[in-house]
């Protein structure tokens, strides 16, 4: 079937078409009036927002002068605010006709309104804070013939003009819609069980889902780096590339420490197939000094002081170190790296000290030995031009009682931070310890994409700022 469709801007006339659309795919593409009788008051609940306080970013598809799909979505940093308060409204009314018994002669109706009242909070998929949202809806018998795609090409369009990088999709996780997010180059970004069509759907599970979308490049981006990259967190290491591979993150800058806590002189197999994969991906491979442990007695720090006396932790390697014992740890670093997989060191370019921290010496041994930067815990030193990039990196600790102010820290860091350039993540495995603290640097590193910020390597980012 050959149809022309034209999409054009919303007008207050098609105010009814568009409620008229909402309600008959309210129920999975289908009417919503078998779970909700109310059909004005659902296409109020789902549409008022946007087509009174944001028309503009409203867009209907017309096929022989009649509307049969729309694309609802908005540009206003405030929408969060309007849509709680038409929320607030709608709450008052279902309440209302809840005890006036509106919903008596209709019993599913009556447990759809006490749902939305009730239940339909803590089911949804939370959203990212950034001011755009999209909903798309078209009408039955014009579905499967683009039209859906030329909606939401219109919302890029719209948003790209008012230069939002981003927007995002909500609603009940469906094969299509997942089919369509992955085609269009979307990822997930919350999802939650809901009950919302459990009566009608008893045997299956669904999903309220949370859908990121690009609409433009950023020129923005994240550096995800995994640290401590031994044999001794090989299971570790394993569940974060894979927990990010499932998330559609496959470029990663990865800090290998070839001698950890001067153990494990061999790579086993497992860990060297890690490496072989990540060499076959898009991934940088970092030195992250030699043995990561430093002497007992050498402190060059307040934290190592602390760590060295109170907890007997000794890993700042380099933070003291001396320009000769710098240069022995670099080259028989690189070494061991080169029997772990061929001629691997001649491709590495960067260094992270241990602990973050770094002497002079070991700084001039770097430079002396070809490495190109170093990244340290708020700067980035660019060693072939010595230019230091001020970027801090949002850190979570396992520590419980660290974790909630470093929490706050990141929070108030990555607001302050939206508008530079380069943000880094760094991950330990011994993060993994604890699952709260992995689950937040997942949670940053999907808001940070909801930014619109693409993953990049420390060489690549670098070559791009020149």
């Amino acid at each position: 079937m050959s149809i022309e469709a034209i999409i054009r801007s919303y007008r207050p006339e098609d105010k009814a078409d568009v409620e008229r659309i909402c309600a008959d795919t309210g129920f999975l593409g289908e009417p919503i009036d078998s779970v909700f009788k109310d059909r004005k008051l659902f296409s109020k609940i789902m549409t008022a927002p946007y087509l009174k306080h944001d028309p503009k970013s409203v867009f209907v598809a017309e096929v022989d002068n009649k509307v049969v799909g729309y694309t609802l979505g908005t540009t206003r940093k405030d929408f969060s605010l309007i849509e709680k308060m038409h929320r607030a409204k709608d709450a008052l009314k279902l309440g209302y006709n809840l005890l006036t018994g509106a919903y008596n002669d209709h019993p599913r109706s009556k447990e759809y309104a006490k749902w939305l009242l009730f239940g339909s909070h803590s089911q949804r998929a939370k959203t990212p804070p950034i001011p755009s949202s999209q909903h798309i809806n078209v009408e039955k018998g014009y579905r499967h013939l683009g039209i859906g795609k030329l909606l939401f090409d219109k919302a890029i369009t719209n948003y790209a003009k008012n230069d939002i990088p981003t927007f995002y999709g909500t609603g009940i996780e469906t094969p299509a819609i997942t089919k369509f997010m992955h085609k269009t180059g979307g990822f997930i970004y919350d999802c939650v069980p809901t009950k919302k069509f459990k009566q009608e759907l008893p045997n299956t599970e669904l999903n309220h889902v949370t859908y990121i979308f690009h609409a433009k490049d950023s020129k923005k981006y994240f550096a995800i780096c995994i640290h401590d990259f031994t044999p001794q967190f090989t299971e570790n290491l394993s569940t974060i590339i894979s927990s990010l591979n499932n998330r559609g993150l496959t470029k990663f800058n990865i800090a290998i420490t070839p001698k950890y806590n001067n153990d494990f002189a061999h790579f086993d197999e497992k860990i060297s197939s890690l490496i072989d994969i990540l060499k076959n991906g898009e991934s940088e491979f970092l030195l992250h000094g030699y043995s990561h442990t430093s002497k007992k007695g050498r402190y060059g720090s307040l934290f190592s002081l602390f760590n060295g006396l109170i907890r007997n932790i000794h890993m700042s390697e380099f933070e003291t170190i001396k320009y000769d014992e710098a240069v022995w740890r670099i080259k028989s670093g690189k070494e061991l790296l080169n029997t772990y997989a061929n001629n691997m060191a001649g491709n590495i370019k960067g260094f992270i000290p241990p602990c973050w921290t770094i002497s002079k010496d070991g700084i001039r041994a770097l430079k002396d030995e070809g490495f190109s930067y170093i990244a340290q815990r708020n700067k980035i030193i660019d060693l072939k031009t010595e230019k230091i990039l001020n970027i801090p990196v949002l850190e979570f600790t396992a520590s419980p009682i660290i974790n909630l102010p470093s929490s706050i820290h990141n929070k108030i860091l990555l607001n302050r931070l939206s508008s530079t350039d380069l943000i880094r993540v760094p991950i330990h495995p011994q993060d993994l310890d604890n699952p709260k603290v992995f689950k937040s640097q997942l949670d940053m590193i999907n808001d940070l994409r909801a930014q619109g910020r693409q993953p990049i390597t420390y060489s690549e980012y670098f070559s791009r700022k020149k």
